[in-house]
């Protein structure tokens, strides 16, 4: 195999994950609302349950080993047979991190594009969902929402779930 071969072979080869190398450098709600309809402030029901949405916009600066993501979480109350309350929620938050090794995890597709790593990015997409659970929480409490927990996701899913706007 010639030196070529092998040094692709090696830009490929997985890269452990080292959380001592990730860095949140900045986390900001960029949207928060909580909208009632008129029906449902006439006669307000508590949530049975709530469904979610959630997609993402990330960014990669290279050259400052940063990596920069929109985070959309959208919230709906529901009654105990998964109808709409009249209460929805939408929260938008954008996090930069730096990752010291970031070069490290970088990777080509089969159609030559550079993309990341997927261990690299669950790993981060579960950072950043875990740090808005949190923020979520606090900024729902003493709404009709009651507090809302985020669900446990597989982070992958939010990998995959890119979103526009």
């Amino acid at each position: 195999m010639s030196a070529d071969k092998k040094k692709g072979a090696a830009d490929n080869a997985p890269v452990r994950v080292d959380p001592t190398k990730i860095h949140i450098l900045r986390v900001n709600m960029v949207q928060g609302k909580l909208e009632t309809t008129d029906e449902y402030l006439s006669d307000p029901k508590e949530p049975e349950g709530v469904r979610f949405g959630f997609g993402h916009r990330s960014g990669i600066d290279k050259e400052r080993s940063q990596i920069y993501t929109r985070l959309f979480i959208d919230m709906e109350a529901q009654d105990g047979e998964g109808e709409p309350l009249g209460v929805k929620a939408a929260y938008v938050f954008d996090f930069e991190l730096k990752v010291d090794n970031l070069a490290e995890f970088e990777r080509k597709a089969e159609d030559g594009t550079v993309v990341m790593d997927a261990m690299l990015a669950t790993t981060l997409m579960g950072i950043l969902f875990g740090t808005a659970r949190g923020m979520v929480l606090e900024r729902t409490k003493g709404t009709y929402l009651n507090g809302v927990i985020l669900p446990v996701i597989p982070p992958r899913e939010l990998v995959n779930s890119w979103r526009e706007e």
